[in-house]
């Protein structure tokens, strides 16, 4: 598994435990000394993630929608695990489709 791979891993199970437990310290320092703080995030959000996935689990994934600072934020749960959202054909065909209508609906 590449770095970029475990660092993806590691702040979503951050968020994770930042949604499910409010009073933890959720005040990382991601990049640097610059303190990355989800609330300004204000841009629309499209968060795609696995249902079955067994490394990012969903409620995981899902987390981020309590966290980030926008109004204009969708969630598309595909079917399939961690690795089966990008070959399963099910999979692709309602992943192209959510981004075009995502897409379209802010365009």
């Amino acid at each position: 598994m590449s770095i970029a791979n475990w660092a993806g891993i590691a702040v979503m199970f951050a968020l994770g435990i930042c949604a499910s437990a409010p009073q933890a310290d959720c005040d990382w320092k991601l990049l640097g000394e610059r303190t990355v703080d989800l609330r300004n995030i204000t841009m629309p959000v499209l968060n795609i993630y696995a249902e079955n996935d067994h490394i990012i689990p969903p409620q995981t994934s899902r987390a981020l929608g309590a966290l980030v600072g926008t109004d204009d934020y969708t969630e598309i749960g595909l079917p399939g695990g961690h690795v089966g959202v990008f070959v399963s054909g099910k999979s692709q065909g309602v992943l192209g489709k959510g981004i075009v209508d995502w897409l379209r609906a802010r365009s």
